[in-house]
């Protein structure tokens, strides 16, 4: 590291994570899991009406499918 040029940019200190088993894991993994299910795994910049659109795309597309299978069939 002693060869890091000043202009970059310095690097996020990381964390170990707590041993496997440990009640500070049950607390970890909790919050990682309620985390990821409350926003699906998106970031704040990915939220907007964009996904939006694309989600109703895609669910009209999934009933007009299922439509069409009964009808055809």
């Amino acid at each position: 590291m002693a060869n890091r040029k000043k202009t970059q940019k310095k690097r996020k200190p990381s964390r170990p994570l707590p041993k496997v088993g440990t009640p500070k894991d049950d607390a970890y993994r909790l919050e990682h899991g309620r985390h990821d299910v409350d926003d699906f795994g998106l970031t704040k910049a990915k939220k907007g009406p964009a996904n939006w659109i694309i989600a109703v795309v895609i669910v009209v597309a999934l009933f007009l499918g299922a439509v069409g299978l009964l009808l055809f069939t």
